[in-house]
């Protein structure tokens, strides 16, 4: 190998291992974010514009101060008109490829809920963040705690087996 290619994959090599340095002193491994629950995809994965994403999404609706805690960590926070007020509101969506077991989703006094609860209910959503940060610190979600009374979910991201599971809850 010449001496040049040498250099390179050590620079290479060097670079990683300090971005991950610099990464792991600022960020704690797992993290905690207080919000409430506003698009729920967690018993079937997400749906945009016809296409399957292939991950299970929680998005979150955040306060001035848990938004600046993100920021501050390197995470992106989207700021969106809310459809049901017509207010801005930020939100942060959560994320994981794999379906997470029912268990990981509880009421604080220990209940396990699964993906059975919808927007508005008051969520902590335990996360780890990701390493590319091309786009901002990704966020992998690990478990969620709910409030004791929380709203009744969604049974699937599919619209018309949505509303038919929702009018019979309402009956």
């Amino acid at each position: 190998m010449s001496s040049i290619c040498k250099v390179i994959v050590y620079t290479l090599h060097r670079r990683n291992w300090l971005e991950a340095n610099v990464f792991d002193k600022n960020m704690e491994l797992n993290m905690i974010t207080r919000g409430e629950a506003k698009y729920v995809y967690l018993d079937s994965t997400e749906k945009y514009r016809g296409m399957n994403t292939q991950k299970y999404t929680l998005t979150v609706a955040l306060n001035d101060a848990e938004a600046k805690k993100l920021e501050e960590l390197g995470v992106k926070v989207n700021t969106i008109i809310d459809r049901d007020t017509g207010r801005k509101i930020q939100v942060r969506k959560f994320s994981t490829q794999y379906k997470l077991d029912k268990e990981m989703i509880q009421t604080q006094s220990g209940k396990v809920v699964g993906a059975d609860f919808g927007p508005g209910t008051a969520v902590e959503v335990l996360w780890k963040a990701g390493v590319n940060k091309s786009h901002g610190v990704p966020t992998f979600l690990q478990a969620i705690k709910l409030e004791d009374e929380y709203n009744p979910g969604y049974k699937s991201s599919n619209p018309e087996l949505s509303e038919f599971i929702n009018l019979e809850k309402r009956k």
